[in-house]
């Protein structure tokens, strides 16, 4: 019977000890609480919990977000990259990229980089691409990068020398040396335009160098030919191009991001061109086209 009683005893000892251990163990749980070393099933499923409420975010965000704006941005992205590209946007800080696809279903995306200006309405164009985003190769790009005075040089003495042994250009200049010439380079179309006049008469030979080097005689056509809005625009454009040649021009440009370029016609082949940036003038200059000149700097 004693035994019987000490057995009963040690049994309930025995219990007691292990709910002692099992409250122990409670205890230390939540004082450790997550700490670094807290490896008890409270904190680990604390974790859980806290990894799959992130990860039921992040399908929330990747449900949410249009496949078709994902896809913009990859076109925009892979035509930026390029290499001619991505020197040019350099130059103008801000630029947007837009996407559109050609065609549903379809894996070709084209781009255009436009850069807004401060007032309403106001934004140039800076370039295009295309892409195919099925492969990501990259179509074409197309950028109105102005030439270095090296392109520019190299590049006029191609179209010099072809211009000088065309037959046609040749037959209809006579006495070539009875002619004013005068060759300027359309950074937007990329086509080389050779200017020639002898008082009231004149023409244009309008010429192409390939991405080989090789010079191409497009067209030559009568400039009094053109509509008075066209022979304007003409004007204008030869305005800018000497007025680039005026001393001052490099310095008053320089680190300036985003000028334009105001143009004002006066009697004859006079002209004013200005570079303005925000509201100020970076500087302005009176030219000649018909002389290719530049008469003064104001």
């Amino acid at each position: 019977m004693q035994r019987m009683i000490k057995s009963i005893k040690k049994k309930v000892a025995t219990s007691l000890i292990v709910v002692l251990a099992v409250i122990g163990v409670g205890a230390s749980v939540f004082a450790q609480g997550v700490g670094n070393n807290s490896v008890f099933i409270p904190a680990l499923a604390s974790s859980v919990e806290a990894d799959q409420s992130s990860t039921d975010l992040a399908g929330e965000a990747q449900e949410s977000e249009d496949p078709y704006e994902v896809r913009q941005r990859q076109a925009v992205d892979l035509v930026a990259a390029h290499d001619e590209v991505a020197r040019h946007l350099a130059s103008y800080p801000g630029w947007v990229g837009n996407a559109w696809q050609e065609g549903e279903d379809s894996d070709l995306w084209t781009v255009n980089f436009i850069l807004y200006g401060p007032g309403e309405n106001e934004e140039e164009w800076l370039g295009e691409g295309q892409v195919n985003l099925g492969t990501n190769e990259i179509l074409r790009v197309f950028v109105p990068r102005d030439l270095t005075t090296e392109e520019f040089q190299r590049g006029l003495q191609k179209v010099e020398a072809l211009l000088e042994r065309d037959p046609e250009v040749q037959a209809i200049l006579g006495d070539p040396a009875l002619w004013e010439r005068h060759t300027y380079y359309n950074r937007w179309e990329h086509y080389w335009e050779t200017s020639y006049w002898y008082g009231l008469e004149g023409i244009v030979a309008r010429t192409t160098i390939n991405d080989e080097g090789e010079v191409y005689l497009d067209s030559i056509y009568d400039p009094n030919a053109f509509d008075a809005e066209e022979q304007e625009m003409l004007h204008r454009n030869q305005a800018i191009e000497v007025a680039f040649e005026a001393n001052g021009i490099d310095l008053a440009l320089d680190n300036v991001d985003n000028w334009r370029t105001y143009v004002e016609a006066h009697e004859g082949s006079q002209y004013t061109v200005e570079f303005v940036s925000e509201g100020r003038t970076l500087f302005s200059t009176f030219v000649d086209i018909e002389t290719w000149t530049v008469i003064s700097n104001q």
